[in-house]
């Protein structure tokens, strides 16, 4: 049985309330995880165009862009939950692809019929993404989450109950353990190398005895333990 990842949502909503309203129901729902919080319809553009959403919580009437304009200029799509106060605007919604369409005020009840209604379509549109490698991954650095691509880091060093990713632009610390993070990337040509090092093997230049040396000339120890499962896995990829 594949263990999915929770659903990614993006509140898209000029109000405040707007958002303490969806995130409370969010709460009550473990498969659900809030990404981005955002108040005009460009601040999302971003994260919609790059595909890290599964799910979009869209208000309509918003200064200078509507939801629905917003919805009719991307190429691609989330699976998409407009919450409105404007009953009237659900037949164009539907049209542009939207999934469900909640007017405010939002009832638990309501919403639990919605995320009924989208849960098949976000796990099966996340299970074909699990047959390619993701261009970005998503990791918690305690106060807000970044966006990185998996085939930018060299290696993982932990450090306690977080983690430091190295890449060749710097250092980030993240809120994960190393545990963690090597059943998301390992799946993606990371090993585990060292009980406290994962490392990317499309970015070993050198192996040594007990040293591995990365492409931007990081040296990770090789741990005695994981020398027979590295060699295996490097020759496999690089013979």
């Amino acid at each position: 049985m594949v263990v999915m990842d929770p659903f990614r949502c993006l509140i898209l909503d000029d109000e405040p309330a707007g958002h303490q309203v969806l995130a409370h129901h969010i709460a009550g729902h473990k498969e659900l995880e809030i990404i981005a919080h955002c108040h005009l319809a460009e601040e999302a553009r971003s994260f919609l165009e790059r595909g890290h959403i599964d799910i979009l919580f869209l208000d309509i009437a918003m200064p200078k862009e509507t939801g629905l304009e917003l919805l009719a200029s991307l190429e691609r799509t989330p699976t998409t939950v407009i919450v409105s106060a404007y009953p009237e605007f659900a037949l164009h919604a539907f049209d542009l692809g939207v999934r469900d369409y909640l007017v405010k005020p939002v009832s638990p009840e309501r919403f639990k019929q919605a995320m009924d209604n989208v849960r098949g379509i976000v796990e099966s549109t996340k299970q074909k993404q699990l047959s390619r490698p993701p261009s970005v991954l998503s990791f918690s650095t305690g106060f807000e989450r970044k966006l990185i691509n998996p085939r930018h880091v060299i290696a993982v060093e932990s450090n306690g109950n977080f983690s430091e990713l190295h890449m060749s632009s710097g250092k980030t610390l993240v809120s994960e353990s190393l545990k963690a993070i090597t059943k998301r990337l390992g799946p993606l040509g990371f090993v585990r190398v060292h009980k406290s090092w994962l490392v990317n093997v499309g970015e070993v230049d050198t192996m040594r005895t007990r040293v591995l040396v990365s492409s931007n000339g990081l040296e990770i120890p090789i741990g005695r333990a994981y020398k027979s499962v590295l060699h295996a896995f490097y020759h496999k990829h690089h013979v």
